[in-house]
């Protein structure tokens, strides 16, 4: 009762149609901004981000959303399964500016993630992987192995975009929820999907692929 009560008064500031036409129509990006901050985006009381902010503002309201999410769920754990996909990412940076001449790409990291993104950075580039979840671990570590063969930065993308679904998979059929591994099956064949045409629009050949 205490989670739908919850859900129910955030629901009341949700971005709905009336208010993107508004940020539409907005004849400054300041006043585009101002329809943000009025449906609670951004830090209660903290500092009003300018227009150019707007993906630190959009960055801090995914941290807000799986904050909630932990804190009125029965099964908060769950949660740390969606946000794997967002340390893949993270463990993709990280790998890419190590091996393309070690420039930090701290802007594209994402925040909301199951491993905080500092400790995953020190990790990775200390090589110290024991308490990463295994199927991680393992592809990271065929990640530096491909690459220092073939010199190959799209071979990072392959392995940890694999490792990454398999390892969701892993955790959906660990819950013993039929919803959940459904949920889970469905995201992969869509990813599937996608991968086809774009694959098919590139020309590239059936074997690259089936990588």
């Amino acid at each position: 009762a205490y989670s739908v009560a919850r859900i129910r008064a955030v629901e009341r500031n949700l971005i709905d149609r009336q208010k993107l036409d508004r940020m539409v129509e907005a004849k400054s990006p300041d006043e585009a901004l101002k329809v943000l901050l009025d449906a609670g985006y951004g830090s209660p009381g903290g500092d009003v981000l300018n227009v150019y902010e707007y993906e630190t503002l959009l960055k801090e309201e995914s941290k807000k959303v799986y904050s909630l999410l932990k804190e009125i769920a029965p099964q908060p754990e769950v949660f740390d399964m969606f946000l794997q996909k967002n340390d893949y990412h993270n463990a993709k940076v990280i790998l890419k500016s190590e091996f393309l001449g070690g420039k930090d790409n701290d802007d594209i990291l994402i925040d909301s993630a199951s491993i905080p993104v500092n400790k995953l950075k020190i990790m990775i580039r200390e090589r110290k992987m024991k308490e990463m979840p295994p199927i991680m671990r393992e592809a990271i570590e065929e990640c530096i192995d491909t690459f220092n063969r073939t010199g190959d930065p799209q071979s990072i993308d392959l392995i940890l975009d694999r490792a990454a679904y398999a390892n969701m998979v892993k955790l959906a059929e660990a819950t013993k929820e039929p919803f959940i591994i459904e949920l889970v099956r469905i995201m992969v064949d869509l990813t599937n999907l996608k991968i086809f045409f774009r694959i098919k629009a590139m020309k590239k050949s059936w074997d690259f692929l089936q990588k």
